[in-house]
């Protein structure tokens, strides 16, 4: 059984993947989460800060003013005529 050396970081949002090459043998490799970019083992550290650098910032919440949620609630003139038929359908 092969025992696995305990990291000196923990680095959270790694993937592992595994994969059987022809000759048997089987290659781990390392990709960033969020970004999906690939890391190197052996700097592992490194690609990592690298690959959180690239990340995209978080989206921007909409503005909470009293236009936008007018906006927001106004039915379309789709919706209007859906309800239009429904009421005189019923």
């Amino acid at each position: 059984m092969r025992l696995r050396r305990k990291p000196d970081t923990k680095l959270r949002g790694i993937k592992r993947t595994s994969k059987r090459l022809a000759d048997g043998s089987v290659k781990v490799f390392l990709y960033h989460r969020a970004t999906g970019l690939p890391l190197d083992p052996g700097n592992l550290v490194e690609s990592y800060a690298a690959a959180e650098k690239r990340k995209r910032p978080a989206a921007r919440r909409r503005c909470r003013t009293s236009y936008g949620f007018s906006t927001a609630r106004r039915p379309t003139p789709s919706s209007a005529k859906r309800r239009a038929i429904n009421i005189r359908g019923s």
